[in-house]
């Protein structure tokens, strides 16, 4: 019984081990690196964006880690927001209050395309995004914001990259 135990666990810990990550075969650029800089504002950095509150940003707990068996990089990364008195704005508020979506947004150099996804809601806390790379692919990691008008419809957006993968 314990030997079945001691096996089950001996599997466990080398699949564990085969699954970890090896941070030096692949670098990630944290040169201008928002997530190293602390907070951040929505108007200051979208210059393309018509009369945006004053929302802030910060970009925490980056996490990425790859499997060489399936040749991916998985990243993962969460998005706070914060009004001008520093209070967290929830995901859920900042469409209704404030006419303004996120998507996450993975960009490939190699092939010149942006890769949006729906940002994940934590809790009604934060957005996370999870992206998906080839190993060796070169590509940069961050977000879309975006307005929309009463009908829904967007009208105005720009994208704010933090990370970049070579």
């Amino acid at each position: 019984m314990i030997l079945n135990h001691l096996i089950k666990y001996a599997l466990l810990f080398i699949i564990l081990i085969n699954s970890l990550v090896v941070y030096n075969e692949h670098k990630i650029n944290t040169n201008h690196n928002l997530a190293q800089f602390g907070q951040y504002s929505f108007s200051s950095l979208s210059k393309k964006l018509s009369n945006i509150p004053e929302i802030y940003f910060s970009i925490t707990d980056i996490v990425y880690s790859y499997s060489n068996k399936f040749g991916l990089i998985e990243i993962k990364y969460y998005l706070n927001l914060y009004d001008k008195k520093f209070q967290i704005i929830k995901p859920t508020d900042l469409l209704l209050l404030y006419n303004i979506g996120i998507f996450c947004n993975f960009y490939i150099f190699e092939t010149n395309e942006n890769i949006y996804s729906i940002a994940n809601i934590y809790e009604n806390r934060c957005y996370y995004c999870i992206e998906y790379s080839k190993i060796l692919e070169h590509a940069k990691f961050g977000i879309k914001i975006y307005k929309i008008n009463d009908f829904g419809e967007q009208i105005e957006f720009n994208e704010i990259f933090f990370l970049q993968m070579n």
